[in-house]
């Protein structure tokens, strides 16, 4: 039974990795979201080490990105697939990769690891950033972890992220800040905390909003709104 299936495996990875002529092919081929995923993601996926040791012995490429961006190490780290993560780290693959969610844009490895639903999302995001994941990523990108962070409204990531090196006043290009997203979406909570923790109450946008000036601008709750407004006035804040 045994040689059976380690025959039914080396075929499917035959299958999986063939000449390289058959990819170039294949790959000039306009492609479905489905038939962009690897072999590699979807051993992945299953949580199958077994077979993805074995496609990374026969050099399936570990960067190799489905329709939206997405990689194999997106996967696992939003899985919470541990061991996978860092087969795949150590076989080359990139920790700042950046991938994209019709509804969410753009997003990280990191942001994939920092899933609500991911139970071993500390122990992936330790992994990622020995793997040299930017906590505080820089070029060119939208949200960042601790943003990402703030949205979830979830204090132990953002606690568990600033004892892991992230800035608090961390910067995208557009001059954006945690405390801003926490700002734009009306979170009394995450603002609270942010400014105890030393976010710069008037830092400014390449346009020259500040969070205060954000806050007083988007759509939402009126009682949200009145109190982010206050906390940030009461924490001298401008517009």
């Amino acid at each position: 039974m045994k040689a059976l299936v380690d025959l039914a495996l080396n075929v499917i990875l035959t299958l999986a990795c063939g000449s390289s002529v058959v990819a170039i092919a294949q790959q000039s081929k306009p492609q479905t979201y489905q038939q962009s995923r690897t072999p590699l993601m979807r051993a992945t996926e299953r949580d199958n080490l077994r077979v993805v040791r074995q496609l990374i012995k026969r050099s399936a490429d570990v960067n190799a990105k489905d329709n939206f961006g997405g990689t194999a190490l997106m996967i696992a780290a939003r899985r919470g697939h541990l061991k996978i993560v860092k087969a795949l780290l150590a076989a080359g693959a990139d920790p700042n990769a950046k991938g994209a969610t019709f509804h969410y844009g753009d997003f990280s490895v990191l942001e994939a690891a920092m899933e609500p639903a991911n139970k071993n999302w500390l122990q992936v995001v330790d992994a990622l950033i020995a793997g040299g994941a930017e906590v505080n990523p820089t070029g060119d990108f939208g949200r960042f972890p601790l943003w990402y962070a703030v949205e979830k409204r979830s204090g132990e990531m953002v606690d568990a992220l600033l004892a892991r090196g992230a800035n608090v006043n961390h910067k995208n290009p557009a001059g954006m800040t945690a405390l801003m997203a926490a700002a734009v979406n009306l979170s009394p909570e995450m603002v609270r905390d942010l400014i105890g923790k030393g976010a710069d109450v008037n830092a400014r946008t390449t346009k020259g909003e500040t969070a205060l000036s954000l806050a007083e601008q988007v759509r939402g709750s009126e009682d949200e709104r009145e109190e982010v407004v206050r906390l940030f006035k009461q924490a001298g804040a401008k517009k």
